[in-house]
């Protein structure tokens, strides 16, 4: 009984798998592929060679024609790219590179866990001209930084300074030759600090040789004066033309009484160094006198000159006279 239950499974798979073969076969015969398209030509990457075109069944997928490849892969064309340096207190990286075409990172970086400090005795470094000198405290031995704890600070002792000497004194470039910078060096041993000196261009402004072809004058109150004509010899140039300054008038203080005369009379005088001139004034004002016989200033008492044209309340000589020169 149990061998033939096993006979009849086997025959029953056996027809199910040929029913099933059967049917494919069917539906493989069905398919007349009339509708075919084509398998586009790929370009050339970095990982995979060019290939031309091929063909296919749309419906079934049945490949005509298959795509032949081409050549060979290009390759990558690799940029370097430039790591970090790992320091004491930040992460570095390894260099790594990038594919210029594609974008792949054909090299990747790696991590590189930052140091950390790592404080030793610090070496005494004597002071120069330009660097400060330390001495004690602790440094890093990667970083060379010193620690900053306070108590572990080094002293200080600041930079020396040059001890200059010069080499070449400065020149002025004149309107025909040239000048010079002043030259420097450092005397201290080991420094080696030098200042070249640079010749400068010619100073067309600077005459140094020059002679006066009209002198200079002041101008008064009364005659104009007259600024410097120079003539440079060296570069036959004129170098200040002269010309005329204008007289400069007279310049009147305040009216003063006269001394030892009436109160009426005035003068004003010039303030201007070098000049004398003056002006006089009365402010006479004048008055019949019957019992005096004569016209008497109300002011000072003085008897009006007999040979006076002027009225009350005029000044002599139309109000001023003029006296002194200017010198």
């Amino acid at each position: 009984m149990k061998k033939l239950l096993i006979s009849l499974t086997a025959l029953a798979l056996s027809l199910l798998v040929f029913t099933s073969c059967d049917l494919f076969a069917q539906e493989k015969e069905e398919c007349k592929h009339e509708n075919t398209v084509t398998i586009k030509a790929t370009q050339a990457t970095c990982t995979e060679p060019a290939y031309r075109e091929g063909t296919k069944c749309a419906d079934c997928g049945y490949i005509f024609k298959a795509p032949v490849a081409t050549g060979t892969a290009l390759g990558h064309v690799e940029k370097q790219i430039q790591g970090l340096t790992v320091t004491c207190t930040t992460d570095g990286k390894t260099p790594s590179a990038m594919c210029e075409r594609c974008g792949e990172m054909v090299v990747k970086a790696e991590i590189i866990t930052k140091l950390g400090h790592k404080y030793i005795a610090a070496p005494t470094v004597l002071p120069t001209c330009t660097e400060a000198g330390y001495e004690g405290g602790e440094i890093c031995e990667y970083c060379h930084n010193y620690n900053p704890d306070e108590s572990k600070k080094p002293k200080i002792t600041p930079p020396l300074g040059h001890d200059i000497e010069t080499t070449q004194k400065a020149e002025a470039a004149t309107c025909k030759t040239t000048g010079k910078t002043t030259g420097y060096k450092c005397n201290r041993e080991g420094c080696g600090y030098v200042s070249e000196s640079v010749e400068t261009a010619i100073d067309p402004t600077n005459h140094v040789n020059t002679q006066v072809t009209t002198k200079a004058k002041e101008p008064t109150c009364t005659e104009a004066g007259c600024t410097a004509g120079i003539w440079c010899k060296d570069c036959e140039t004129q170098v200040a033309t002269s010309e005329e300054i204008p007289a400069l008038d007279h310049q009147m203080g305040e009216w003063v009484a006269v001394e030892g005369t009436t109160s009426c009379e005035e003068k004003a005088e010039c303030t201007r160094d070098g000049c004398d001139y003056e002006v006089s004034r009365n402010n006479h004002n004048y008055e019949p006198n019957e019992e005096a016989g004569a016209n008497i200033c109300s002011e000072c008492g003085a008897n009006q000159p007999t040979d006076s044209s002027t009225g009350n309340g005029e000044d002599v000589d139309n109000g001023t006279v003029e006296s002194g020169a200017t010198t």
